[in-house]
């Protein structure tokens, strides 16, 4: 069965870069290797409340699940992205925008730990140990958090996700001329380079396309992972000039992903699983990750503004897609009440949260929090604009947004070969 990234991803196995620590092991208060609840999210649910970050006011969110009214507010500081939950009552949250990976706690809506870590902390894990492994994506490397000691484990590219794998930290580089990931362990390095042909998903193209903006993994119970990203066609091929592919056949040049690696990393099953018909399977920008409670994977797409519910054991694109349901602007994480198995979206974009009950019965809820205004109405209207791939005045059948090839409003590393009329098709970094 072949795989589906394309040649400029590959993984790499480094060795860390410190030895074992001498102190006494600290008491585990996390998951196995391969638990899903051992990752950092934008929301969590925790305990009795919801809790969800707000980086465009530096502040996290306490909410009611039943009404998602707030409970409360903590003020943490620059720009928080993601949430770990620590047990007890406490949470980690990585400040982006700062320095910083602070601990709250939600039952008295406190800040009770500060730690400088790194430049732009966004995603992190837990080992059973306890201590904490974070992405540092402006230092372009990986800490472990000990007994308040900054250990770095290894040099990752623009990285924003890990997850463990045994003993293991895989990490994700975002985005980048070579985006790949990377295996953090005392193995040695080696890189190992993915058979391409694309045949899983009956599309050889997948071949030369590109990899980028990937955005979760999620650790699986038997020792795998899941990874979101999105493929793109970067680069000049057969038959250019092309717009955006041949989209009515299949051959769009922006595809999202959603596949699973084996304990290897290998890519395994079909990865792509979007039509672009202008329908509900028309998602675009994957962000979120979590397993339903039956099992199923919930996907969340910042720029089409969805969750998608795929079949983890599907063979095929076409019988991945079980249900799509719509939520709010810039959806940017996903949990899932593990008693009534409501999906809860984070819309970064408008401030909101959306409740869908998965398996029927309850009509979905979103409700927007009345935060303090940091950017003007215009600024924000024109952040959601740039990232929509749902508005076919912008975008032609849902397949591509401004943020496709300029990630947050900055670039993603690749070069583009654009072709526009009778314009002298160029090599453009976007």
């Amino acid at each position: 069965m072949g795989s589906l990234l394309a040649p400029a991803c590959v993984v790499a196995i480094l060795a860390a870069t410190a030895c074992a620590s001498p102190d006494e092991p600290v008491p585990s208060t996390g998951g196995p290797s391969g638990d899903p609840s051992a990752i950092s999210r934008s929301i969590l649910r925790v305990g009795d409340v919801l809790v969800v970050v707000d980086p465009d006011v530096g502040s996290v969110s306490v909410l009611n699940p039943v009404t998602l009214e707030p409970i409360g507010r903590i003020d943490v500081g620059a720009e928080p992205r993601q949430l770990l939950d620590l047990g007890g009552g406490r949470l980690a949250v990585a400040l982006h925008g700062g320095d910083e990976v602070v601990t709250v706690d939600v039952s008295t809506l406190s800040v009770v730990e500060r730690q400088t870590v790194c430049l732009g902390p966004f995603g992190m894990t837990r080992r059973p140990s306890g201590t904490l492994v974070v992405a540092c994506e402006f230092d372009g490397r990986v800490v472990e958090l000990d007994s308040g000691a900054v250990r770095t484990l290894g040099a990752v590219p623009r990285v924003r996700t890990v997850a463990l794998l045994g003993d293991d930290v895989v990490a994700a580089s975002f985005v980048g001329t070579e985006a790949r990931l990377w295996r953090l362990g005392l193995g040695g390095a080696v890189a190992v380079d993915p058979s391409l042909n694309g045949e899983a998903d009956g599309r050889p193209s997948l071949a030369t396309f590109s990899p980028t903006q990937l955005s979760a993994l999620l650790p699986t119970p038997d020792g795998g992972l899941w990874l979101a990203m999105q493929l793109v066609d970067n680069g000049p091929g057969a038959g250019e000039p092309r717009s955006y592919g041949a989209v009515a056949d299949g051959e769009p040049r922006v595809t999202p992903v959603v596949v699973r690696l084996g304990p290897d990393l290998m890519p395994t099953g079909p990865a792509t699983y979007a039509v672009f018909d202008r329908g509900d399977r028309a998602f675009n920008a994957p962000s979120g990750l979590a397993f339903t409670r039956d099992g199923s994977l919930a996907v969340v797409h910042r720029s089409s503004g969805d969750l998608g519910v795929l079949e983890p054991e599907a063979t095929a694109p076409a019988t991945r897609v079980l249900a799509s349901h719509r939520a709010g602007k810039g959806p940017g994480g996903v949990t899932i009440d593990p008693v009534t198995g409501h999906a809860f979206v984070d819309n970064a974009f408008d401030g909101s949260v959306t409740r869908i009950d998965l398996e029927g019965g309850d009509p979905p809820l979103t409700r927007l929090r009345s935060l303090p205004k940091r950017f003007s109405a215009a600024a924000l209207a024109g952040r959601r604009t740039f990232h929509d791939a749902r508005n076919v005045h912008l975008t032609p059948l849902a397949v591509v947004a401004c943020s496709t090839c300029h990630p947050e409003g900055a670039d993603d590393g690749l070069v583009w070969s654009l072709h526009a009329g009778a314009v002298t098709p160029r090599a453009r970094r976007s």
